[in-house]
């Protein structure tokens, strides 16, 4: 039997105690509850501890878990993997299995408060505990404001492999003799296409073995 791992090690700079602190209060563990139909936030340490029983008869337990990830129950209640919190730096680590998505949803959440023009990027590695042939991979998030682009070392290899089989290692000068570069300028003019020369090729190719 293998076991698979994906692992990660990244880190993003803070510039001020605000920043650090954002990032402190939405790692609390929080605990919510509902009474008499109104949601408020209990104190792990001492709010939730000195409750007698016929207290909490009375609340309805809403959530439990960690405070962003209430807005994403997809991702779970949870982090799965390692955060380091310094006041200059936030270092996410998985060395078993770690959720990315979690990482990449609280960055995105943070560049949307200090820094809506930057952006940032993990790396993952996909591995196996025995060397099973295709079962290694990798993959990345860049990260942004407004998006998130992944991307996955095998897919990117797959693509390159259709790529070579398709057209091979064409001179950036040539034209194919079935899709000239003369029809590709008008597509281009008409605002049809944002494709390169040789990729919009790729594409007119698959498209007519479909």
């Amino acid at each position: 039997m293998a076991n698979y791992y994906v692992l990660f090690s990244e880190s993003m700079p803070l510039d001020s105690l605000e920043e650090y602190e954002w990032f402190r209060k939405q790692l609390e563990t929080i605990c919510v509850v509902r009474e008499d139909g109104k949601e408020r936030e209990l104190s792990i340490t001492d709010e939730l501890g000195n409750l007698t029983p016929a207290m909490r008869a009375r609340l309805e337990p809403v959530y439990y878990g960690t405070r962003f990830l209430r807005a994403h129950p997809e991702l779970g209640y949870d982090v799965d993997f390692e955060i380091a919190l310094e006041p200059d730096e936030i270092h996410f680590i998985s060395d078993e299995n770690g959720n990315v998505q979690i990482a990449v949803v609280l960055i995105q959440e943070f560049l949307k408060k200090f820094a809506p023009k930057d952006c940032w990027t993990i790396t993952v590695a996909e591995t196996c505990s025995k060397p099973r042939t295709g079962e290694f991979s990798g993959g990345f998030a860049v990260v942004t404001a407004d998006h998130v682009y992944h991307g996955n070392a095998r897919d990117e290899a797959d693509k390159l492999v259709r790529r070579h089989r398709l057209i091979g290692n064409p001179d950036p000068n040539d034209s194919h003799e079935d899709f000239p570069r003369e029809d590709w300028i008008h597509e281009v003019s008409d605002s049809a296409t944002n494709l390169g020369y040789w990729d919009w090729v790729i594409h007119k190719m698959e498209a007519a073995n479909e």
